[in-house]
């Protein structure tokens, strides 16, 4: 029986050293390239073979992978764009691509690299794959979810699809009816604390993209957004539920019990 080998692109947050630790249990060798400025080294700890990589060293990361036979990719963890902004670039394999894309929104710049890499002759998986256990559920995850709670998700929820749809974010912060603020370049945590400098009570909803492509960037939440949440003085957290990978699962229970956090899977 062949070896399976997969290589994991190790982006911001917990997520992926999750997916090292799956793919792991589903029979795969796993080499890590861990995204300096995005992660650190220990986030690949499981992995057979890690290596941290500067985010816009491109070639880098194809050499690394070439090297250790890997045609089969994973994308864990965001990568943020701010790569495409501020940052001298004089890997001639990035110059390429970046010369490639029509704009820099998320999923055009995704798009892009994905097609990249298959003309390179890798294959990109869905994040998704062995991690459906880790999608929201349905209904109240921890918590009471009274009706108006109930309707200020459901109004978060629209407000979240639409940004998304416009490739602005995918999370939105809400108080009685109100956007108080939307994710842009600067990710749900900043988000969410830039919305605790406002008003406290507050709702922070995230949803998928309209046209979510499970290659990349599906959705997530963990333990330290739902920490940033509670000091922000939130009320509750909404996210679609099937849709949102929850991370850390019980950790995250514990910590929104504790500080009377309600977490919810909303189903539109």
């Amino acid at each position: 029986m062949p070896e399976k080998r997969v290589g994991i692109i190790c982006g911001f947050g917990d997520f992926p050293s999750i997916v090292v630790r799956q793919y792991q249990k589903n029979g795969y060798q796993v080499f890590a390239v861990v995204l300096e400025g995005e992660n650190h080294i220990g986030v690949a700890a499981d992995a057979n073979v890690a290596q941290v990589v500067p985010i816009e060293k491109v070639g880098r990361v194809i050499r690394f992978f070439r090297s250790h036979h890997v045609e089969e990719l994973v994308f864990a963890g965001k990568v943020h764009k701010k790569v495409a902004f501020g940052k001298a670039i004089t890997d001639f394999t990035a110059l390429r691509l970046l010369g490639k894309m029509a704009n820099y929104r998320d999923a055009t710049m995704m798009e892009a690299i994905i097609a990249f890499l298959e003309q390179e002759g890798f294959t990109v998986a869905a994040q998704t794959r062995y991690l459906e256990p880790f999608l929201a559920p349905a209904g109240e995850i921890c918590g009471r979810v009274t009706e108006d709670i109930r309707h200020e998700i459901a109004y978060g929820y629209q407000m979240a699809r639409m940004m998304a749809d416009h490739e602005i974010g995918q999370t939105v912060v809400v108080r009685k009816g109100s956007v108080v603020a939307v994710e842009a370049l600067e990710g749900t945590d900043a988000t969410i604390e830039r919305a605790g400098t406002l008003v406290a009570g507050t709702i922070v909803v995230k949803a998928e993209r309209p046209k979510q492509d499970n290659r990349f960037d599906t959705p997530a939440i963990g333990i330290t957004t739902v920490q940033k949440a509670i000091d922000a003085r939130c009320r509750a957290i909404g996210v679609e539920a099937g849709k949102i990978f929850l991370l850390q699962r019980p950790e995250i229970e514990a910590l929104a019990r504790k500080h009377k956090l309600v977490l919810y899977g909303y189903t539109p």
